[in-house]
Protein backbone atom coordinates (compact mmCIF):
# COMPACT_ATOMS: atom_id res chain seq x y z
CA UNK A 1 0.00 0.00 0.00
CA UNK A 2 1.07 3.72 -0.38
CA UNK A 3 -0.06 6.62 1.25
CA UNK A 4 0.68 10.11 -0.64
CA UNK A 5 -0.09 13.61 1.98
CA UNK A 6 0.22 16.87 0.21
CA UNK A 7 0.20 19.64 2.66
CA UNK A 8 0.06 23.32 1.00
CA UNK A 9 -0.25 26.90 1.85
CA UNK A 10 -2.18 27.54 -1.08
CA UNK A 11 -6.34 27.98 -0.27
CA UNK A 12 -8.90 25.05 -0.21
CA UNK A 13 -10.54 26.70 -3.42
CA UNK A 14 -7.53 25.36 -5.31
CA UNK A 15 -8.50 22.19 -4.82
CA UNK A 16 -12.35 22.05 -5.24
CA UNK A 17 -13.82 19.90 -7.89
CA UNK A 18 -10.13 18.04 -8.23
CA UNK A 19 -11.72 14.53 -7.91
CA UNK A 20 -10.54 13.54 -11.74
CA UNK A 21 -7.08 14.85 -11.01
CA UNK A 22 -6.95 12.65 -7.89
CA UNK A 23 -7.75 9.71 -9.86
CA UNK A 24 -5.51 10.38 -12.62
CA UNK A 25 -2.67 10.69 -9.68
CA UNK A 26 -3.71 7.37 -7.99
CA UNK A 27 -3.30 5.91 -11.23
CA UNK A 28 0.03 7.21 -12.15
CA UNK A 29 1.31 6.28 -8.33
CA UNK A 30 -0.57 2.94 -8.82
CA UNK A 31 1.24 1.92 -12.33
CA UNK A 32 4.89 3.62 -11.18
CA UNK A 33 5.04 1.60 -8.27
CA UNK A 34 3.06 -1.34 -9.64
CA UNK A 35 0.38 -0.82 -6.82
CA UNK A 36 -3.13 -2.10 -7.39
CA UNK A 37 -5.22 1.86 -7.55
CA UNK A 38 -7.64 0.73 -4.53
CA UNK A 39 -4.25 0.47 -2.39
CA UNK A 40 -2.93 4.21 -2.48
CA UNK A 41 -4.19 6.63 -0.22
CA UNK A 42 -4.37 10.13 -1.26
CA UNK A 43 -4.38 13.46 0.86
CA UNK A 44 -4.66 16.83 0.25
CA UNK A 45 -3.93 19.16 3.33
CA UNK A 46 -4.54 22.94 1.80
CA UNK A 47 -4.13 25.86 3.70
CA UNK A 48 -1.51 25.07 5.72
CA UNK A 49 0.50 27.47 7.43
CA UNK A 50 4.84 27.03 5.85
CA UNK A 51 7.41 29.00 6.91
CA UNK A 52 9.76 27.42 4.05
CA UNK A 53 13.26 29.15 2.78
CA UNK A 54 12.89 32.22 4.74
CA UNK A 55 9.41 33.02 3.33
CA UNK A 56 5.66 32.26 2.76
CA UNK A 57 5.61 31.68 -0.51
CA UNK A 58 3.14 29.37 -1.85
CA UNK A 59 4.93 25.95 -0.91
CA UNK A 60 3.95 22.41 -2.10
CA UNK A 61 4.97 19.37 0.74
CA UNK A 62 4.47 15.57 -0.46
CA UNK A 63 5.30 12.92 1.54
CA UNK A 64 4.86 9.53 -0.47
CA UNK A 65 5.21 6.50 2.45
CA UNK A 66 5.55 2.92 0.52
CA UNK A 67 6.97 -0.45 1.30
CA UNK A 68 10.44 0.02 2.03
CA UNK A 69 10.97 -2.20 -1.42
CA UNK A 70 9.73 0.00 -3.40
CA UNK A 71 12.09 3.06 -2.65
CA UNK A 72 14.36 2.37 -5.50
CA UNK A 73 16.42 5.18 -6.90
CA UNK A 74 15.67 5.24 -10.08
CA UNK A 75 12.28 5.15 -9.68
CA UNK A 76 12.01 7.73 -7.05
CA UNK A 77 13.89 10.42 -8.89
CA UNK A 78 11.38 9.61 -11.78
CA UNK A 79 8.14 10.07 -9.48
CA UNK A 80 9.90 13.21 -8.51
CA UNK A 81 10.36 14.60 -11.49
CA UNK A 82 6.80 13.84 -12.74
CA UNK A 83 5.14 14.99 -9.52
CA UNK A 84 7.29 18.03 -9.83
CA UNK A 85 6.11 18.96 -13.21
CA UNK A 86 2.44 18.21 -12.32
CA UNK A 87 3.08 20.58 -9.42
CA UNK A 88 3.77 23.01 -11.79
CA UNK A 89 1.03 22.42 -14.76
CA UNK A 90 -1.60 22.45 -12.01
CA UNK A 91 -0.47 25.10 -9.64
CA UNK A 92 1.87 27.36 -11.78
CA UNK A 93 1.96 29.69 -8.66
CA UNK A 94 4.60 26.88 -6.83
CA UNK A 95 7.89 26.85 -8.06
CA UNK A 96 10.15 23.91 -8.44
CA UNK A 97 12.20 24.78 -5.92
CA UNK A 98 9.12 25.18 -3.50
CA UNK A 99 7.86 21.63 -4.56
CA UNK A 100 9.46 19.58 -1.34
CA UNK A 101 8.88 16.22 -1.92
CA UNK A 102 10.06 12.91 0.62
CA UNK A 103 9.69 9.40 0.56
CA UNK A 104 10.03 7.38 3.20
CA UNK A 105 9.25 3.63 3.62
CA UNK A 106 7.03 1.49 5.93
CA UNK A 107 6.68 -2.18 7.17
CA UNK A 108 3.16 -3.18 6.35
CA UNK A 109 4.03 -5.51 9.42
CA UNK A 110 3.64 -2.27 11.69
CA UNK A 111 0.65 -0.98 10.07
CA UNK A 112 -3.03 -2.01 9.77
CA UNK A 113 -6.14 -1.31 7.80
CA UNK A 114 -9.64 -3.68 8.07
CA UNK A 115 -9.06 -3.70 11.75
CA UNK A 116 -5.42 -6.17 11.25
CA UNK A 117 -2.38 -6.10 10.33
CA UNK A 118 -1.74 -4.39 6.65
CA UNK A 119 0.56 -7.77 5.38
CA UNK A 120 -2.10 -9.91 6.64
CA UNK A 121 -4.70 -7.49 4.85
CA UNK A 122 -2.35 -7.66 1.86
CA UNK A 123 -1.90 -11.64 1.54
CA UNK A 124 -5.41 -11.73 1.60
CA UNK A 125 -6.53 -9.90 -1.34
CA UNK A 126 -3.24 -10.73 -3.15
Amino acid sequence: MAMILVSTNLPAEKFSGTDDKAKEITASVSKHFDIKPEHVTLGFHPGAKYWYNGNADPVMNVEVVVPAHMLVEDKIELAIELMTKAVQENYPEVTADRVVIFFRAHDPKLAGVKGKLMSKAIAENA
